[in-house]
């Protein structure tokens, strides 16, 4: 390749790459991108949960959760949030490494109805679920780190199920569990 010929090659690559807009973006103009069919793309900008400290294992306790994400006005489908909790285990690995422990805590769906979702598909899911942080793979008083992974769910409508595969990229946030939970003398 001449230099006229190289230089033109790199100016052109440049300019393509300048164009290229976000995977949102691109998602939300109706372009595949890896994984995602054409508006199935989002990404989650910030989350809360509420309160702060909730007992381990208290049955009686709720967990309210707020989570805000940006999505394409065309999604075709609600938009569903999978949390998870993600702990060190004490253990490493035969690499010298961390081992984790991931815990599915519940999944919220961008509705309008589940667990109290006021407004369906609008980008804000404001949910309040019955206590998450229970079981013996979560610990009292642990410092963990909270996951949300947002995801396009399948469209299974036409009885062949398309898309489900699109996952933005996860949003984390540090979470204290309180002390243990102590039922009432009866």
């Amino acid at each position: 390749m001449t230099k006229p010929t190289l230089l033109a090659a790199i100016a052109l690559a440049m300019l393509t790459t300048a164009c290229t807009g976000s995977d949102l973006e691109e998602s939300c103009a109706g372009e595949l991108i890896p994984n995602c069919l054409p508006y199935e793309y989002s990404v989650i900008t910030g989350a809360t949960i509420s309160p702060e400290a909730v007992e381990l294992d208290n049955p009686m306790a709720a967990v309210d959760f707020r989570v805000t994400f940006d999505k394409c006005d065309a999604a075709p489908f609600p938009h569903e949030i999978i949390v998870r909790a993600i702990s060190e285990t004490g253990m490493i690995d035969e690499m010298g490494e961390p081992i984790v422990s991931i815990v599915n805590l519940t999944t919220l769906l961008d509705d309008g109805e589940s667990n109290g979702d006021p407004v369906a598909q609008d980008g804000v899911i404001e949910a309040s679920v019955p206590n998450v942080f229970v079981g013996p793979r979560l610990s009292a008083r642990e410092e963990i780190t909270v996951r949300f992974d947002s995801r396009a769910p399948a469209n299974c409508t036409t009885g062949t199920c398309l898309g489900g595969t699109c996952r933005g990229p996860s949003f984390e946030m540090p979470y204290r569990i309180g002390a243990r939970f102590v039922p009432p003398d009866r």
